[in-house]
């Protein structure tokens, strides 16, 4: 539903925003539809595929998600005892552990599979 709340997509455009299969997002689109959460309305720009947007329960529905979502990130935040610094630090050095793993997507499975050894994960202490 998040993806909809920028505006109207159709069940094409929200699936490769989300990286999921157009089929699994038209499931979840009829299922949203039934229950009036989303409307669907002609697209100008192609009569076959439908633009879907949220209603107003569909719009209030995200917002309480984003707020509920909100007070429990805070609160696990205050529990783990982190500041934004030390949050900020994580998110920085999470992001460019996955940016190197994505360039290494290139590399043969076979090659990758050896490098997991468990002298490989000793060493990271991953064991």
């Amino acid at each position: 539903m998040s993806v909809l709340s920028g505006g109207p997509h159709t069940v094409a455009a929200a699936a490769r925003r989300l990286g999921l299969a157009r089929q699994s997002v038209q499931r979840v689109a009829n299922e949203l539809l039934a229950n009036g959460l989303v409307a669907s309305a002609p697209d100008p720009n192609d009569a076959r595929a439908p633009l879907f947007e949220l209603t107003a329960s569909g719009h209030q529905l995200v917002t309480t998600l984003y707020e509920r979502s909100e007070a429990d990130r805070n609160q696990l935040i205050e529990q783990a005892h982190l500041t934004a610094e030390q949050l900020h630090a994580a998110r920085t050095t999470i992001r460019a552990l996955i940016d190197q793993f994505e360039n290494r997507t290139s590399i043969p499975s076979a090659i990758r599979a050896t490098e997991s050894t468990p002298s490989t994960e000793a060493s990271i202490g991953t064991t």
